[in-house]
């Protein structure tokens, strides 16, 4: 019996567990398109997401001024990404520098 890749493909990335690295992956090239949005470009190139971790996202800052200039746009932030992605893993994020 044939089954569609469509199907096969999202069981075996649950199966893996590598769902939450492919959400990562995605928030990253999607990074500086979400902090445009925030305040314009000036979080450009200031910040990294580089860990997903229990519903938790870290952020790799420039400097810890950055990170708490994003730390007060935290909610701002969740919520651009809530909007963004449907099934959103993101409930906290934490900026490190």
């Amino acid at each position: 019996m044939w089954t569609a890749i469509q199907k096969i493909i999202p069981r075996k990335i649950r199966q893996l567990g590598l769902g939450t690295i492919i959400y990562l992956f995605q928030l990253q090239k999607d990074w500086e398109d979400l902090t445009v949005k925030i305040d314009g470009p000036i979080f450009v190139k200031k910040s990294k997401p580089i860990q997903l971790q229990n519903k938790i996202l870290i952020v790799d800052c420039l400097n810890s001024v950055w990170a708490n200039e994003f730390q007060m746009k935290e909610q701002e932030l969740l919520r651009e990404i809530n909007k963004k992605y449907k099934n959103a893993l993101v409930e906290k994020i934490r900026f490190i520098s």
